[in-house]
C-alpha cells in the first residue's frame, strides 16, 4: 500500500517538476526579456529630446478635447494598450510559447 502511495507521489512530483517549474522558468525569462526589449524599442522609437513635433500636435488640441481625454484617462490607457500589443507581438514570435 505504501509503495503505491510513494510511487504516485513520486510520479506527481516528477510531473510537476518537469512541466510546472520548467514552464515557470521559461515564462519568467520571457517576461524579463520582453520588458527589457520594450524599453529599448521605446527609446529607439522616441529618443530623448526629439518630441517637439509630438508636443506641438498635443498643444494644438482645444480645451474640450483635453477635457474628454482626461476624463477617459487616455494618459494611462494608451501606453497600457501599446505595451500590451507590443508584448503580444513579441510573445507570439517565441517558438516555445506562440
Amino acid at each position: 500500500m505504501w509503495g503505491l502511495i510513494k510511487a504516485a507521489f513520486n510520479h506527481g512530483a516528477g510531473l510537476f517538476l518537469k512541466t510546472g517549474v520548467v514552464k515557470w522558468a521559461a515564462m519568467f525569462a520571457a517576461y524579463f526579456l520582453v520588458v527589457g526589449l520594450v524599453e529599448v524599442l521605446l527609446e529607439l522609437a522616441v529618443p530623448e529630446g526629439r518630441t517637439g513635433a509630438l508636443s506641438a500636435a498635443f498643444n494644438a488640441l482645444p480645451e474640450e478635447v483635453w477635457y474628454w481625454l482626461n476624463m477617459t484617462e487616455l494618459s494611462y490607457g494608451l501606453p497600457l494598450i501599446i505595451g500590451a500589443y507590443t508584448t503580444r507581438f513579441i510573445i507570439r514570435r517565441l517558438p516555445v510559447v506562440g
